[in-house]
């Protein structure tokens, strides 16, 4: 087993262990606190669907998107379509807001995440009842992700997204313009171009698999960066607060700066000289691996 291949294991189960942790957190504090709310599992299943309203529409042309949610995931993707589709379930007396105008997509969420109106009892349930809870909850995540399918090779000239709690994926696409603030969630590039990225993340992990950034700047508070198969051209930084930093190149002509107030630094020798293209990493708390 080479070096890089021993890594690549333990960073997977790393993940393993931080989701499991972050699994078990979740069953032993929000879901008691959830299925309280909510008045147990039953009323879980059996919630009256009629209060929900799925929504999938084509959309008119545009070229910059500016989305605002307090509660939903935002899925931005391509596809074989001829037009963009936006799809989505939203509550009937409370609506999301979609707009088209002067080439701009605005989306605008006000819905709470949890319906705390609902009676506040608590039904027991059996161990063999977390099988079904199980599946009420996926079914709840996607619920709450507005998916936006974008024809293949349209390019996104700005996007600007604003999540209080929620998840942003960015899969398949290319962006010039990128302006992401999320207050507690998970930030995901896959297969992606992204150039003039500005994002800050309070709370939540950034993972980037096969893209291209020019010209990123990335901020992330409380939560790890994790790259796989990057190509950073132009200058770029990234900085952590707390959390580790691993990354792994496909083009090696860069200039790599990495500091760790406390924590290792690993970068591989493989780098070559560039005039043009820099990566400046910075963590308070925890290593940092670029090979």
């Amino acid at each position: 087993m080479t070096h890089q291949e021993g890594k690549k294991i333990m960073k997977t189960w790393k993940k393993i262990v931080h989701e499991v942790s972050l699994i078990s957190l979740f069953l032993g504090g929000g879901l008691a606190t959830w299925v309280y709310s909510q008045g147990g599992l039953t009323d879980l299943q059996n919630q009256n669907k009629s209060e929900l309203d799925y929504v999938k529409k084509e959309v008119d042309n545009f070229n910059k998107i500016d989305i605002k949610s307090i509660s939903y995931n935002v899925l931005i993707q391509s596809s074989e379509v001829n037009k963009a589709t936006l799809s989505y379930y939203q509550k009937i007396k409370n609506t999301i807001d979609t707009t088209v105008k002067d080439g701009q997509l605005t989306i605008n969420d006000n819905n709470s995440k949890l319906d705390l109106t609902s009676k506040k009892h608590i039904n027991f349930f059996e161990l063999k009842d977390l099988i079904s809870l199980s599946s009420a909850i996926d079914q709840e995540v996607r619920k709450q992700t507005i998916i936006i399918t974008l024809p293949k090779k349209q390019t996104i000239d700005f996007l600007k997204v604003d999540l209080a709690t929620g998840n942003l994926d960015l899969s398949h696409s290319t962006v010039r313009q990128v302006d992401i603030n999320l207050n507690m969630g998970n930030l995901n590039f896959n297969k992606m171009i992204v150039s003039n990225l500005k994002a800050n993340l309070d709370v939540g992990s950034v993972d980037s698999d096969n893209t291209l950034f020019t010209n990123a700047d990335l901020s992330i508070a409380m939560g790890e960066y994790s790259g796989n198969n990057l190509i950073f051209n132009g200058h770029n930084k990234l900085d952590v607060t707390t959390g580790e930093v691993e990354i792994a190149l496909k083009d090696y002509t860069i200039n790599v700066q990495a500091d760790s107030h406390s924590g290792e630094v690993d970068v591989t020798n493989n780098l070559k000289n560039s005039k043009d293209n820099t990566l400046t990493i910075t963590s308070d708390l925890g290593n940092i691996t670029v090979e």
